[in-house]
């Protein structure tokens, strides 16, 4: 690895360490979470307007359950595979308003970013 800076950090748009940033920043993109409910009409128009206007969605059963397991997993994941967690957002190499939260990162000697999700 030189000692220069990865080239996948010039496309992190927030590091995730101020959560009301990491918010702002996803409204101006589309994430992995709004392309699986892109699949009718109707659902691509509530997906703009939440992007437009915020969510007054607030988590539920899932979701909690989701957060209490993370941290879990997260542990297992750097300790099976050497992979970081992470909450910093990217943006796609081609198109800023495509992005990403890893649930891990790691990168490797050989200079190859591995992800976790």
């Amino acid at each position: 690895m030189s000692g220069s800076a990865p080239a996948y950090l010039a496309r992190m748009v927030t590091d995730g360490s101020d959560r009301m940033a990491w918010l702002h920043a996803r409204t101006r993109g589309i994430t992995a979470t709004d392309v699986a409910k892109l699949s009718t009409p109707r659902s691509i128009e509530a997906a703009a307007h939440e992007k437009l206007h915020g969510s007054r969605f607030t988590g539920n059963a899932y979701t909690e359950h989701g957060k209490a397991r993370e941290p879990e997993i997260a542990a297992w994941v750097q300790r099976e595979h050497g992979i970081l967690p992470s909450q910093a957002l990217f943006h796609a190499e081609l198109d800023l308003r495509h992005l990403a939260t890893p649930d891990g990162l790691a990168h490797r000697e050989s200079g190859r970013v591995e992800l976790a999700e």
